[in-house]
């Protein structure tokens, strides 16, 4: 691949992960409303939804995906009424997954390696528990 394409896929990248920090942001602001409906974190977890049907190619494993985000609808809009601080450390880690999701599949489609790691902080667990 020319220095021309790997740039213009960085730069891709950066605008697709900018505008999605965006409707993270837009929905964790969401969640200080006082209203019971939270639109912008339903968006979100359409979006997880679009992005598990638009890059897993394994017809069982996006079945699976797909299912646990069902439950993760409910279990987030739960977390969302009794823990908003858990609620907003969950969103940015499906910021974080969506993104990712994305950034893999573009690579492998180019056949560069596209390396995948999840690091959970200590302080990220005892943040989760805190109101």
């Amino acid at each position: 691949m020319s220095t021309k394409g790997i740039g213009s896929m960085q730069l891709t990248e950066r605008w697709q992960g900018a505008l999605l920090w965006g409707a993270v942001k837009a929905a964790e602001w969401s969640l200080r409303l006082p209203t019971g409906s939270h639109f912008l974190v339903e968006q979100l977890l359409e979006h997880l939804d679009g992005a598990i049907r638009e890059t897993e190619q394994d017809p069982e494993t996006r079945t699976h995906l797909l299912v646990f985000g069902k439950h993760l609808k409910a279990f987030l809009m739960r977390v969302v009424r009794e823990r908003p601080a858990a609620a907003r450390a969950i969103l940015r880690f499906l910021g974080t997954y969506i993104q990712d999701v994305y950034r893999r599949t573009l690579r492998q489609e180019q056949g560069m390696p596209a390396p995948s790691t999840v690091v959970i902080e200590p302080t990220d667990r005892c943040n989760l528990r805190c109101p």
